[in-house]
């Protein structure tokens, strides 16, 4: 476990890019993605859009765990109803790190430096829609 948080860390400061995948920019479920092909918890190409993540645990099609509050790894989910448009990893119980600050319009790392849009840590209830936190089946937990 310390050396995915080691690799999570290290993804701070990188640029929000909607809809990017890559170390060159990240969007929210995008950081996602990347990080747990990392650590090997998911191969390329698993769909980790936000709202998808959160209707397959929220279902229960997706193994995991709803928590009260944050453990390393979980995923905090943000929206409304049963829609999420947001997702971050917690770093522990208060904090998490997630790809913030951008929009469908930043899609250049220029556009993201100028909006302060990156990757970077809050508090997890730093939004007041937060829909749930779960803990996916890593088998560390």
């Amino acid at each position: 476990m310390e050396r995915a948080r080691r690799s999570l860390l290290s993804y701070l400061h990188i640029p929000y890019i909607w809809g990017g995948q890559s170390r060159d920019g990240l969007d929210c479920s995008g950081l996602v993605g990347v990080w747990w092909v990392e650590i090997g918890f998911r191969s390329k190409g698993f769909d980790t859009t936000a709202d998808r993540l959160f209707d397959g645990y929220r279902t229960g099609q997706l193994p995991g765990e709803r928590l009260g509050s944050g453990r390393f790894g979980a995923l905090a989910f943000y929206g409304s109803g049963t829609t999420a448009g947001h997702v971050t990893i917690c770093y522990d119980d208060v904090a998490c790190i997630g790809a913030n600050g951008g929009a469908k319009s930043v899609t250049t790392a220029a556009e993201a430096r100028r909006r302060g849009a990156c990757v970077r840590m809050d508090r997890i209830d730093y939004r007041n829609d937060l829909l749930g936190i779960w803990m996916p089946a890593y088998g560390w937990t």
